[in-house]
C-alpha cells in the first residue's frame, strides 16, 4: 500500500493517527509512505518503507520542466511503477487544478487498481472516495481518519534526555515556556508579529519568573535570534538544535506552548500539551486540537 503525504511536518502529524490505523488493521501488507525529506524522523515511525521527494520541485507548472526536475520525476515514476502497489491513499485535498493534475498523474502512474482519496468534485482518478466539504467543514484529522476508517495513538519516541541536556546547556532551570515564533515552510502569512512574542517572553518573566525557550525549524534560527536579543536574562534560543524526539521531549518538559498554527504546534496536540496556539488566515476548526 503507497501512503501519500507531501504537505510539512503538522500534516503528516494530522494523517499520523490514520495511517498508525491502517498498519493496525491491516497486518499483513507492506506500507510505503511518499513524503518530502524534512518528514523522514517521523515517517520512519509510520510506515515500512519511506520514498522521499522535494513537493518543492513541481509546485508551479513551469518548475516540471527544469532539468533537476524532470530527473526527478522520471526515477520516481519508475519506482512506483515497479512497486506494483495493490493500494494507494492520497492524504491531501484536491484544491487546485495543477494540484489535481499532479496527484491524479501519481496516482495512475502506480498502476494500483484501488486509488482512495478525498473527492470535492475533482476525484475523476479515484476509486474509492470519501466526500471533502472543504476545509472546516470537518477537521482535518477526521477527513483523514475517514480514509483509514479509523485512526490510533502515533507511536512517537520522546527524547527527554535530550531535551534535559540543551536544557542545561542553555542553564535553563525551573519551569519554563516553549516558544515558536515560526511558522514552518509553507507560509509566512500564519506568523504572529514577532514583537507581539516578545511581549508574552517579557510579561511572563516579569509578572510570573518564567523563562521562555524558543525553537524552531532549520531555516528559523535568525528568527528565534531576534526574540531573544537583548532579553538574554529570561528567554533562549534552541532553534535548528531539535531532532523531532528532542523536541518532543522539550514540549513534554514545558508547562505551557506558545506559537503559531504549525508544525510545532500539532506535536503539542499529539502530546497533550496545554497550548495557546494563534490563527489566521488559518481556522482552528480545521487545524486546531480536536475536542
Amino acid at each position: 500500500m503507497l501512503l501519500v503525504q507531501l504537505a510539512d511536518l503538522g500534516d503528516l502529524m494530522l494523517a499520523g493517527p490514520a495511517i498508525t490505523h491502517l498498519r493496525h488493521t491491516h497486518p499483513e501488507d507492506r506500507f510505503t509512505l511518499l513524503t518530502k525529506p524534512s518528514n523522514e524522523a517521523l515517517a520512519s515511525h509510520l510506515a515500512d518503507d519511506l520514498l522521499l521527494a522535494d513537493k518543492n520541485l513541481f509546485d508551479d507548472p513551469f518548475s516540471i520542466l527544469r532539468p533537476r526536475a524532470l530527473t526527478v520525476l522520471a526515477r520516481l515514476g519508475w519506482k512506483l511503477r515497479r512497486a506494483r502497489y495493490e493500494e494507494v491513499i492520497i492524504f491531501h485535498h484536491l484544491v487546485t487544478r495543477w494540484g489535481r493534475l499532479k496527484f491524479a498523474a501519481l496516482a495512475l502512474a502506480t498502476g494500483a487498481p484501488v486509488r482512495r482519496g478525498l473527492d470535492n468534485g475533482h476525484g475523476w482518478f479515484l476509486t474509492d472516495a470519501v466526500t471533502d466539504r472543504g476545509f472546516g467543514a470537518r477537521h482535518e484529522a477526521g477527513y483523514f481518519g475517514a480514509l483509514s476508517k479509523g485512526t490510533e495513538p502515533v507511536p512517537l519516541h520522546v527524547d527527554r534526555e535530550a531535551a534535559r541536556r540543551l536544557l542545561h546547556d542553555k542553564e535553563v532551570r525551573g519551569a519554563f515556556v516553549l516558544m515558536h515564533p515560526g511558522s514552518g515552510t509553507y507560509s509566512t502569512a500564519r506568523r504572529w508579529p514577532l514583537e507581539f512574542f516578545g511581549e508574552v517572553a517579557d510579561q511572563l518573566w516579569h509578572e510570573r519568573r518564567l523563562r521562555t525557550v524558543v525553537v524552531g525549524g532549520a531555516g528559523e534560527e535568525a528568527l528565534a535570534a531576534k526574540l531573544v536579543a537583548g532579553r538574554d536574562g529570561w528567554t533562549s534560543s534552541v532553534a535548528g538544535m531539535t531532532e523531532l524526539p528532542a523536541l518532543a521531549g522539550l514540549l513534554s518538559e514545558s508547562i505551557l506552548f506558545v506559537g503559531n498554527d504549525g508544525g510545532v504546534a500539532q506535536l503539542a496536540f499529539l502530546l497533550c500539551r496545554p497550548s495557546v496556539v494563534i490563527y489566521g488566515p488559518t481556522s482552528p476548526a480545521t487545524w486546531g486540537p480536536q475536542s
